[in-house]
Protein backbone atom coordinates (compact mmCIF):
# COMPACT_ATOMS: atom_id res chain seq x y z
CA UNK A 1 0.00 0.00 0.00
CA UNK A 2 2.68 2.32 0.80
CA UNK A 3 4.42 4.11 -2.13
CA UNK A 4 8.57 4.14 -2.47
CA UNK A 5 8.18 7.98 -1.13
CA UNK A 6 6.30 6.63 2.07
CA UNK A 7 8.42 3.80 2.82
CA UNK A 8 11.67 6.44 2.30
CA UNK A 9 9.54 8.93 4.87
CA UNK A 10 9.01 6.20 7.49
CA UNK A 11 13.22 4.64 7.14
CA UNK A 12 13.94 8.59 7.85
CA UNK A 13 11.87 8.81 11.09
CA UNK A 14 13.13 5.67 12.34
CA UNK A 15 16.76 7.13 11.65
CA UNK A 16 16.07 10.55 12.89
CA UNK A 17 14.62 8.98 16.24
CA UNK A 18 17.90 7.45 16.80
CA UNK A 19 19.87 10.75 15.84
CA UNK A 20 21.08 9.66 12.92
CA UNK A 21 19.13 12.04 10.08
CA UNK A 22 19.11 16.09 10.45
CA UNK A 23 16.25 18.11 10.60
CA UNK A 24 16.93 19.34 7.08
CA UNK A 25 16.53 15.75 6.27
CA UNK A 26 13.22 14.78 8.18
CA UNK A 27 11.74 18.31 6.93
CA UNK A 28 12.85 17.16 3.32
CA UNK A 29 11.03 13.29 3.77
CA UNK A 30 8.33 14.42 5.39
CA UNK A 31 7.55 16.89 2.21
CA UNK A 32 8.26 14.02 0.00
CA UNK A 33 5.86 12.25 1.37
CA UNK A 34 3.24 14.51 1.47
CA UNK A 35 3.48 15.79 -1.92
CA UNK A 36 3.43 12.08 -3.80
CA UNK A 37 0.56 10.47 -5.65
CA UNK A 38 -0.59 7.64 -3.67
CA UNK A 39 -1.26 4.98 -6.12
CA UNK A 40 -3.70 2.07 -6.06
CA UNK A 41 -7.77 2.50 -6.26
CA UNK A 42 -8.38 -0.15 -4.26
CA UNK A 43 -6.69 1.58 -1.25
CA UNK A 44 -8.32 5.19 -2.14
CA UNK A 45 -10.36 4.67 0.77
CA UNK A 46 -6.99 4.60 3.24
CA UNK A 47 -5.01 7.00 1.28
CA UNK A 48 -5.50 9.55 3.43
CA UNK A 49 -5.09 7.92 6.89
CA UNK A 50 -2.23 6.57 5.52
CA UNK A 51 -0.42 9.63 4.09
CA UNK A 52 -1.32 11.54 7.44
CA UNK A 53 0.38 8.81 9.29
CA UNK A 54 3.55 8.86 7.38
CA UNK A 55 3.55 12.77 7.32
CA UNK A 56 2.98 12.53 11.03
CA UNK A 57 5.83 10.00 11.39
CA UNK A 58 8.36 12.37 10.66
CA UNK A 59 7.26 15.56 13.32
CA UNK A 60 9.99 17.50 15.21
CA UNK A 61 9.92 15.75 18.35
CA UNK A 62 10.04 12.23 18.63
CA UNK A 63 6.98 11.81 21.34
CA UNK A 64 4.86 13.98 19.13
CA UNK A 65 5.83 11.48 16.16
CA UNK A 66 4.59 8.27 18.67
CA UNK A 67 1.65 10.53 19.65
CA UNK A 68 0.03 11.51 16.35
CA UNK A 69 0.66 8.64 14.39
CA UNK A 70 -0.69 6.24 16.62
CA UNK A 71 -3.95 8.25 16.26
CA UNK A 72 -4.04 8.35 13.37
CA UNK A 73 -3.07 4.67 13.01
CA UNK A 74 -6.30 3.70 14.71
CA UNK A 75 -8.28 4.46 11.29
CA UNK A 76 -6.19 2.64 8.92
CA UNK A 77 -5.93 -0.34 10.88
CA UNK A 78 -9.66 -0.04 11.13
CA UNK A 79 -10.02 0.86 7.63
CA UNK A 80 -7.92 -2.83 6.67
CA UNK A 81 -9.76 -5.26 8.99
CA UNK A 82 -11.80 -7.65 6.66
CA UNK A 83 -13.44 -10.02 8.98
CA UNK A 84 -16.18 -7.69 10.18
CA UNK A 85 -18.25 -9.28 12.72
CA UNK A 86 -22.11 -9.37 12.03
CA UNK A 87 -24.36 -6.14 12.09
CA UNK A 88 -20.65 -4.07 11.37
CA UNK A 89 -21.40 -3.46 8.34
CA UNK A 90 -24.29 -2.92 6.05
CA UNK A 91 -24.84 -2.49 2.11
CA UNK A 92 -25.63 0.78 0.12
CA UNK A 93 -26.26 1.90 -3.29
CA UNK A 94 -22.14 2.54 -3.16
CA UNK A 95 -21.09 -0.99 -1.56
CA UNK A 96 -20.18 -1.72 2.27
CA UNK A 97 -20.16 1.23 5.10
CA UNK A 98 -18.74 0.90 8.42
CA UNK A 99 -21.50 1.30 11.22
CA UNK A 100 -19.64 -0.42 14.24
CA UNK A 101 -16.44 0.70 14.12
CA UNK A 102 -15.43 -0.53 17.95
CA UNK A 103 -14.30 -3.87 17.00
CA UNK A 104 -12.06 -2.99 14.07
CA UNK A 105 -10.50 -0.03 16.99
CA UNK A 106 -10.16 -2.69 19.84
CA UNK A 107 -8.17 -4.59 17.51
CA UNK A 108 -5.96 -1.80 16.81
CA UNK A 109 -5.84 -0.82 20.19
CA UNK A 110 -4.51 -4.25 20.50
CA UNK A 111 -2.02 -4.46 18.29
CA UNK A 112 -0.33 -0.94 19.46
CA UNK A 113 -0.68 -2.03 23.32
CA UNK A 114 1.94 -5.14 22.02
CA UNK A 115 3.78 -3.01 20.01
CA UNK A 116 4.77 -0.79 23.14
CA UNK A 117 5.59 -4.00 25.25
CA UNK A 118 7.54 -4.95 22.93
CA UNK A 119 9.67 -1.76 22.47
CA UNK A 120 9.80 -0.57 26.62
CA UNK A 121 9.30 -4.26 28.07
CA UNK A 122 8.29 -4.26 31.80
CA UNK A 123 8.80 -1.08 33.45
CA UNK A 124 8.79 -2.49 36.94
CA UNK A 125 11.54 -5.20 36.02
CA UNK A 126 15.07 -4.23 35.04
CA UNK A 127 16.81 -6.50 32.77
CA UNK A 128 20.30 -6.58 31.68
CA UNK A 129 22.61 -9.11 29.64
CA UNK A 130 25.62 -10.42 30.99
CA UNK A 131 28.22 -9.49 28.60
CA UNK A 132 29.24 -12.95 28.35
CA UNK A 133 26.15 -13.50 26.44
CA UNK A 134 26.77 -11.14 23.80
CA UNK A 135 29.25 -12.98 21.44
CA UNK A 136 29.88 -12.34 17.64
CA UNK A 137 27.24 -14.38 16.46
CA UNK A 138 24.20 -13.05 19.05
CA UNK A 139 25.34 -9.47 18.22
CA UNK A 140 25.52 -10.32 14.54
CA UNK A 141 21.79 -11.69 14.44
CA UNK A 142 20.57 -9.08 16.59
CA UNK A 143 22.13 -6.87 13.53
CA UNK A 144 20.61 -8.70 11.05
CA UNK A 145 17.81 -8.47 12.93
CA UNK A 146 17.20 -5.50 13.33
CA UNK A 147 18.75 -4.10 10.17
CA UNK A 148 16.60 -6.38 7.92
CA UNK A 149 13.93 -6.17 10.06
CA UNK A 150 13.85 -9.61 9.86
CA UNK A 151 11.80 -10.44 13.21
CA UNK A 152 10.84 -13.87 12.26
CA UNK A 153 14.44 -14.58 13.37
CA UNK A 154 13.90 -13.63 17.23
CA UNK A 155 13.40 -17.38 18.09
CA UNK A 156 17.00 -18.11 16.87
CA UNK A 157 18.23 -15.56 18.78
CA UNK A 158 16.77 -16.98 21.72
CA UNK A 159 18.47 -19.96 21.11
CA UNK A 160 21.65 -18.61 20.92
CA UNK A 161 21.13 -16.78 23.39
CA UNK A 162 20.35 -19.88 25.92
CA UNK A 163 23.32 -21.89 24.67
CA UNK A 164 25.05 -19.35 27.20
CA UNK A 165 22.97 -19.84 30.16
CA UNK A 166 23.90 -16.69 31.65
CA UNK A 167 20.64 -14.41 29.67
CA UNK A 168 17.83 -13.79 31.88
CA UNK A 169 14.47 -15.92 31.43
CA UNK A 170 12.44 -12.33 30.52
CA UNK A 171 14.86 -12.05 27.33
CA UNK A 172 14.70 -15.53 26.49
CA UNK A 173 10.54 -15.37 27.12
CA UNK A 174 10.46 -12.14 24.71
CA UNK A 175 12.49 -13.52 22.26
CA UNK A 176 10.39 -16.92 21.57
CA UNK A 177 7.47 -14.75 21.80
CA UNK A 178 5.43 -14.53 18.68
CA UNK A 179 5.17 -10.70 18.56
CA UNK A 180 4.72 -8.22 16.99
CA UNK A 181 8.47 -7.10 17.42
CA UNK A 182 9.66 -3.85 16.03
CA UNK A 183 12.52 -1.79 15.53
CA UNK A 184 13.42 -0.90 18.79
CA UNK A 185 12.91 -3.81 20.50
CA UNK A 186 14.08 -3.72 23.97
CA UNK A 187 16.12 -6.63 23.77
CA UNK A 188 17.20 -6.07 20.24
CA UNK A 189 18.37 -2.68 21.75
CA UNK A 190 19.75 -4.22 25.01
CA UNK A 191 22.22 -6.53 22.90
CA UNK A 192 23.17 -3.42 20.70
CA UNK A 193 24.21 -0.86 23.06
CA UNK A 194 20.54 1.21 22.26
CA UNK A 195 19.61 1.61 25.11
Amino acid sequence: MLVPEAIDALNTAEIFAEGLATQTERAAARVRAFHVGWAGEQFRHRRGPAKACVTAALARQAHAAAIRASQLSHNIGVLSKTDWGNGAVEMTPLGPKIVDWSSGKLEQSTLQTQMIRDIFGNPFASVSINPSALSSAVVGLARTIYDQRAFDQMPVLAELLAKTGSVDADVLEHCRDTGPHVRGCWVLDLILGKE
